[in-house]
């Protein structure tokens, strides 16, 4: 798992731990160029630069390749870095985007976002406990959250209205 902390406890005490380094761009562009058409049809500059986005990631390379996924990435980026600005109506469509059947890349790539912007404000420089705490809070909260809604197939739309408002009132009150 990339994320351990996001795996139930039980489950994580009876697993080996293994570390991984990420793959480097190089490796990356390289296994999107092993998969042959359609990947390897895209423009060279295309793949370095998802390679580049990927964060070692293969899976995240292709998704970058992919042009709805990358217009479904975008908005959620332009929706994170607005923050801690709430636009309710785009919430909203966010939250239509993810939640039919069917839409669970979706919703894991909104949660991955979530979760690397998260993480980017706890890892902050000369942040203080104060200014970190908010974001810890909605990290918790988001997790416990997202393990629901997938254990017992819940609506995701009021999830994903919650945590970007959670979001939003994390950044307001860090920055406050």
């Amino acid at each position: 798992a990339h994320r351990p902390g996001l795996i139930m406890p039980t489950i994580r005490s009876r697993c080996a731990r293994l570390l991984l380094d990420p793959l480097p761009p190089h490796a990356i562009e390289a296994a999107v160029a092993a998969l042959g058409e359609p990947w390897s049809a895209h423009d060279p500059a295309d793949i370095s630069a998802a390679a580049a986005q990927a964060e070692g990631s293969v899976r995240k390379a292709l998704a970058g390749l992919d042009p709805q996924a990358r217009s479904f990435t975008t908005m959620i980026e332009t929706m994170l870095a607005e923050l801690p600005r709430f636009d309710a109506g785009q919430a909203h469509r966010l939250a239509d985007l993810v939640s039919p059947r069917g839409t669970e890349a979706r919703f894991a790539a909104l949660l991955d976002a979530a979760q690397r912007w998260l993480d980017a404000r706890l890892r902050q420089n000369g942040a203080t406990p104060r200014k970190l705490a908010p974001y810890a809070a909605v990290w918790e909260k988001l997790r416990a959250a997202a393990a629901e809604a997938e254990a017992y197939n819940l609506d995701r739309r009021p999830l994903v209205l919650s945590l970007v408002r959670d979001l939003a009132e994390a950044e307001r009150r860090a920055l406050g």
